[in-house]
C-alpha cells in the first residue's frame, strides 16, 4: 500500500507545474482514499479489542475479590491507562475534525481545494495511526496485569507480594513487548503513508504559491 500512494501521489507531482489534469488525477485519488479510510473496518476492530480486554479484565478482577478480598483489588489500577487511551484519541480527533470541513472550499481554485483535502486526509490517516498506539498502549498496561489475575486465579492461589511483584515483571516482559512490536508494523506504515501525503501537500503548495 505504501508503493502504492508513492506511485500514486509522488509520481505524478514530479515535474508537475499545477497542470489541471494532474491535480484532477491527484484530487481523484484523494477522494478514493478518503473514502477507503471514511469506510475503514479496522476501526470498529480497534474499538472490539478494546472492549474486550476491559470485559475480561474486570471479570478477573472481580473473580478476585470475591475469593481473595479487597486487596486485590490494587490491580485496577493499571485501568488508569483508559484515561491516556482516551486523551489521545480526543487530540487525534479534534485534529481530524478541524480539517473535515474540506468541502467548504469546493468553490476555491482545484488546485486549493486538493490541498484542503489532502490535508485532511493526512489527518485522518493519523488519527487511524493513533487509535492504534493508544491501544497498544493500553495492551501493553492492561494485558501484563491480566495475565497475573489470571495466573493467580488459575495456577498461584496463594501468594505473597514477591511472588506477585514476579509475576508483574515477567508479564510486563512478555506481554509489555509483544504488544509493542505487534502494532509497531501498523503504525509505522501509517506513518509512511503519511508522509507521502504530507511530501505531495508540500510539492503542491510550493507550485501554488510559485
Amino acid at each position: 500500500m505504501v508503493k502504492f500512494i508513492r506511485y500514486s501521489f509522488c509520481s505524478l507531482v514530479a515535474n508537475c507545474h499545477m497542470e489541471y489534469d494532474k491535480i484532477d488525477l491527484i484530487d481523484a485519488k484523494a477522494e478514493k482514499l478518503l473514502q477507503q479510510y471514511k469506510l475503514d473496518p479496522d476501526i470498529g476492530l480497534y474499538t472490539n479489542a478494546f472492549w474486550l480486554l476491559v470485559v475480561i479484565f474486570f471479570i478477573a478482577l472481580t473473580l478476585l475479590y470475591v475469593l481473595d478480598g479487597y486487596q486485590q483489588l490494587t490491580f485496577a489500577i493499571a485501568l488508569l491507562s483508559c484515561i491516556a487511551y482516551r486523551l489521545i484519541i480526543n487530540k487525534a480527533s479534534k485534529s481530524c475534525e478541524a480539517l473535515s470541513l474540506y468541502n467548504t472550499f469546493e468553490n476555491h481554485s482545484k488546485a486549493e481545494y486538493t490541498l484542503y483535502k489532502l490535508r485532511y486526509l493526512s489527518a485522518l490517516i493519523g488519527f487511524k495511526a493513533s487509535r492504534i498506539r493508544a491501544l497498544r498502549l493500553f495492551y501493553m498496561v492492561c494485558f501484563p496485569v491480566w495475565l497475573v489475575m489470571l495466573s493467580k486465579l488459575v495456577f498461584f492461589r496463594e501468594t505473597n507480594f514477591n511472588t506477585v511483584l514476579i509475576l508483574l515483571v515477567s508479564a510486563y516482559i512478555i506481554g509489555g513487548v509483544f504488544w509493542y512490536f505487534f502494532y509497531a508494523r501498523f503504525i509505522q506504515d501509517l506513518e509512511f503513508k503519511q508522509q507521502d501525503i504530507i511530501e505531495v501537500i508540500g510539492v503542491l503548495q510550493q507550485e501554488k504559491n510559485g
